[in-house]
């Protein structure tokens, strides 16, 4: 699909809020942001465009995994119908620093009321909202082991996910935070992290760099409440 042109701005498998980076709430956000990676989505209940079959069950094992922490902690989540392929040509493409659902004070809020819960009063400092109902952010790279392994070409192939942990909300840059991880794309590997809070970037890639993505959703404010 993406060697024949077909994940591009206007064709059938391109969703317009790749364009957007998924933040097609507010466009202010992406203000000097960067991003070069071209990415479609698959319908993964049974409407098109439907995944291949390998691709549906790696997706199939990122929603269990989702299903499991949803159990275990008791978060109100659930799984998009939507799966995203994206892939980094090669030639330096990158992601630069971003959180997958940030919160927004200009926004005005979605949330649902919980049952038999009152909404909690909004003070002017906590006004605004998130800017889409993501909350877990689920990845599976599926990319040859040895493209970005840590041999002295997998390292100059780059495309490594470059984690900043901790960072204060608002932080959009990584300025706060108390430590980076970078992981290395490699092929079978899975990451998964809170969409609110994990601010990320994907550094240059130097190698043809494929990635799916599955996010969990949910409506509150604040899930472990």
């Amino acid at each position: 699909m993406f060697t024949s042109k077909q994940m591009a701005l206007g064709s059938e498998s391109w969703v317009d809020e790749c364009q957007d980076g998924g933040h097609a709430r507010n466009r202010k956000t992406l203000n000097g942001q960067r991003r070069d990676d071209a990415c479609g989505f698959w319908d993964l209940f049974g409407e098109q465009p439907a995944p291949p079959p390998g691709v549906l069950a790696l997706f199939r094992r990122l929603e269990a995994a989702g299903e499991r922490l949803r159990a275990v902690h008791g978060w109100p989540v659930l799984v998009s119908h939507l799966g995203m392929g994206a892939v980094y040509d090669g030639k330096g493409a990158m992601y630069s620093q971003h959180r997958d659902n940030e919160w927004q004070k200009y926004l005005k809020t979605r949330a649902p009321r919980r049952p038999g819960r009152p909404r909690r009063a909004r003070t002017s400092a906590a006004t605004g909202d998130w800017m889409n109902f993501r909350e877990l952010t689920m990845l599976a790279y599926v990319n040859l082991p040895e493209h970005f392994d840590e041999s002295e070409q997998g390292q100059a192939a780059g495309g490594r996910l470059r984690c900043y942990a901790d960072t204060k909300k608002g932080d959009l840059v990584g300025s706060t935070a108390s430590e980076l991880v970078e992981v290395a794309p490699l092929g079978g590997r899975a990451v998964i992290f809170r969409s609110r809070e994990l601010l990320h970037e994907v550094l240059p890639a130097y190698a043809r760099r494929f990635c799916l993505t599955l996010w969990f959703c949910t409506g509150l404010d604040d899930p472990d409440e």
